[in-house]
């Protein structure tokens, strides 16, 4: 489904302009972490939800113009304590989503099936999964692009007894049930996961480098002492993920060179031309993000933007509408129309 944005409200080309609810205070609290996620509805572009620690999940319909509160109904109360940094929409069903909720009064991975209005828990603390992960603490939600019911999350802490220490909680039937899958990668704090496909998955984070399964997580081996976890891959075939040290590329998943030299890449997207990460911890005014054409990838430049306080912690395009998002954390969601 292809609507038009608010022709009076999609920005000038080029230029950065902030996105943010009304009623979210920009920057966030002593103590918040403010905007911490943002995703593109797959289906219908138009469509946006961003995730505010301590206000819950938001969600716009005019391409970020305006926004309003999405958890209206069933626990909402309950994800407006805590921080969804992980959230994934279901490409086949966009009504079904899931989202973590760190450091909230609930953790685990709760799912929504009517479009962000009303979330359950899937992960009960007293389940198999919730015993084994350490405070039941969901860093990273990844979604088989090969199939949208099986889905796979990776916990801030690790995991305790037979399961220690550490472990992967998978679902092949949507989040119906879950099962622990203890693997070798030692993890580290706010260490994810990212399937490729239904075998092959990647895991690492800052301090616990970069890891490579072939055989749905049975077995692992170490293919970079840097990692990360949100990777994209280009036109050409090449990976990209972002680490702490810089981006790192590969072609085949198993040897990673290190391109750029910029700290901390977290938020990574392209529209296909370009391909964009941004600094988490940078300090503006200095460049917040770096870029480099998809038909490189190998020398990044740094991209000249508004001051906005900080690079983006998460980043999403929208390729019908040329929009790229970026969730800043204590500088909120900021867009930028392309061409």
């Amino acid at each position: 489904m292809l609507r038009a944005c608010p022709t009076n409200k999609v920005g000038t080309v080029g230029v950065w302009e902030p996105s943010n609810p009304t009623d979210v205070a920009i920057p966030p609290p002593s103590g918040k972490y403010g905007a911490s996620m943002i995703v593109v509805n797959p289906q219908d572009t138009t469509i946006v939800f961003a995730a505010y620690d301590g206000n819950g999940i938001y969600k716009s319909t005019d391409c970020g113009a305006t926004w309003k509160k999405a958890i209206t109904g069933r626990n909402a109360d309950v994800l407006s304590t805590g921080s969804s940094w992980t959230m994934v929409i279901d490409p086949v069903d966009p009504q079904t989503m899931y989202a973590n909720n760190g450091y909230g009064s609930g953790e685990g991975v709760f799912k929504s099936t009517n479009g962000g209005a009303d979330w359950d828990q899937t992960i009960p603390s007293d389940s198999v999964v919730g015993k084994a992960a350490s405070y039941n603490f969901a860093t990273r939600i990844s979604m088989d692009p090969t199939n949208h019911r099986h889905l796979v999350v990776a916990f801030h802490s690790g995991c305790t007894g037979d399961y220690a220490p550490n472990c992967l909680a998978e679902t092949v039937d949507a989040g119906a049930s879950w099962k622990p899958l203890k693997i070798s990668p030692s993890g580290a704090e706010a260490s994810g996961i990212a399937l490729v496909d239904s075998k092959t998955w990647l895991y690492g984070g800052t301090g616990a480098g970069l890891y490579l399964t072939t055989d749905a997580g049975q077995t692992w081996s170490k293919v970079n002492d840097d990692g990360g976890y949100i990777y994209y891959r280009s036109k050409q075939g090449v990976y990209y993920i972002g680490a702490s040290s810089g981006v790192l590329s590969s072609m085949d998943l198993k040897t990673w060179t290190k391109n750029g030299s910029a700290p901390a890449i977290t938020g990574l997207a392209s529209d296909g031309e370009l391909i964009y990460g941004g600094l988490r911890y940078c300090q503006a005014p200095a460049p917040c993000y770096i870029t480099s054409p998809e038909s490189d990838g190998t020398v990044w430049t740094d991209l000249k933007t508004a001051v906005m306080g900080q690079g983006g912690i998460a980043m999403a395009y929208d390729p019908d509408h040329h929009i790229l998002y970026s969730a800043n954390e204590t500088a909120g969601v900021w867009r930028v129309l392309l061409h």
